[in-house]
Order: structure tokens, then sequence, then C-alpha cells
């Protein structure tokens, strides 16, 4: 699997604080309304767990984009794991081929129910989807 840096949404984000809904870190810029990033080989959206979650009751991850990157719409959104499924650094919370059809600006967007008492996670846009088998839509 190949990594680009400037193609992460999160790098061991922390999902603790008052807050229980988490932008990611980082948006990503296609440059182009039509960019159509996913057609042909397939650019996977992957979110793993970075930092065991702790206090958390259920986390989902949701895939959003926007046509001027100020007003998101999600495209996708993840079933909502139990603590008891991302207690493990490395679980798999996304994993999917991305949208063709999608507009310029990318996002994800962390849902948590209860405030988590511990948590990170990595997220990123990659060549192929991740070898495990953990969690993953």
């Amino acid at each position: 699997m190949i990594l680009d840096y400037n193609a992460q949404f999160s790098d061991a984000q922390t999902l603790v604080a008052a807050s229980l809904i988490f932008p990611a870190t980082y948006d990503i810029d296609c440059e182009s309304g039509v960019s159509d990033l996913g057609a042909g080989t397939p650019i996977w959206v992957v979110c793993k767990v970075n930092t065991v979650c702790a206090g958390l009751a259920t986390i989902s991850v949701a895939l959003q984009d926007s046509a001027a990157g100020s007003t998101y719409v999600t495209r996708y959104t993840t079933y909502a794991y139990s603590l008891g499924q991302v207690d493990a650094v490395g679980n798999t919370l996304l994993s999917m081929p991305l949208p063709a059809d999608h507009a310029r600006y990318l996002r994800l967007l962390y849902t948590i129910t209860t405030s988590a008492t511990a948590g990170a996670v990595d997220a990123f846009l990659c060549n192929a989807p991740p070898r495990d088998s953990s969690l993953g839509a």
C-alpha cells in the first residue's frame, strides 16, 4: 500500500474532547470539481484505529464531499462500531473505494456517542485496500 502524506484525512487524530462530532484534521482538495479521482483504478478511503479507544459507546465514520469546501454532504456512513470493536490498534473502521462521482473537496467526519477518554485514528487515501479483514465496510 502506497501512502502519500498529502492524501491524509487524519494522522493520529485524537477523539477525546467535549464534542461528539469530529471533522477530520485535513480536507482533501482534488483541485477540480470534475476530477473523478475514484474512476478507473480504485483509490481507497481507509480509516484505522491508531490509539485504542476507551469511554465511547459507539463510533461511526462518514465520507463527505463539498463543491466549495464549506457545506459538506455525507456520501457514506459506516456502521456504528461499539467499544469492543475498536479496542485494538489497526482495527479498520472504513475501507472502501472512493466514489467516482465525488465533489472537489473530501473529508471524513467521526461521530461518537458518549465522550471518549482515549482514542485516535488514522485516515487516508491509498492505492490498495488494507490487507487485514477487521471491521471495515
